[in-house]
């Protein structure tokens, strides 16, 4: 049990890397709180996750990733709200 709970030091350039990802997040967060568009903050931050990988490759090939892991978020995201358009109308169905 005391394992779980230990903290051990960060591996070397470890706090490079947390920065990177904090500031990541951080710009497209503050920005859509700037433009008064809090509610797509959690798509923001999704977005700003494709960053993040392929960090250890270079030019073409992180393009790539990221380009696909973007899509795939996208896809996501878009599921997501035809599952959710396609259930309010059959709610809507129902209640009529």
């Amino acid at each position: 049990m005391r394992d779980l709970v230990h903290v051990r030091p960060a591996p070397p350039g470890g706090h490079r890397v947390a920065l990177r990802a904090g500031l990541s997040v951080a710009v497209p967060l503050l920005t859509v709180v700037l433009i008064d568009r809090a509610p797509w903050a959690i798509y923001a931050a999704f977005g700003a996750f494709t960053s993040l990988y392929g960090r250890n490759h270079v030019h073409l090939p992180r393009a790539v990733m990221q380009a696909t892991t973007g899509l795939a978020l996208l896809a996501s995201v878009m599921l997501g709200a035809v599952l959710a358009a396609v259930d309010a109308g059959a709610r809507r169905a129902r209640c009529s």
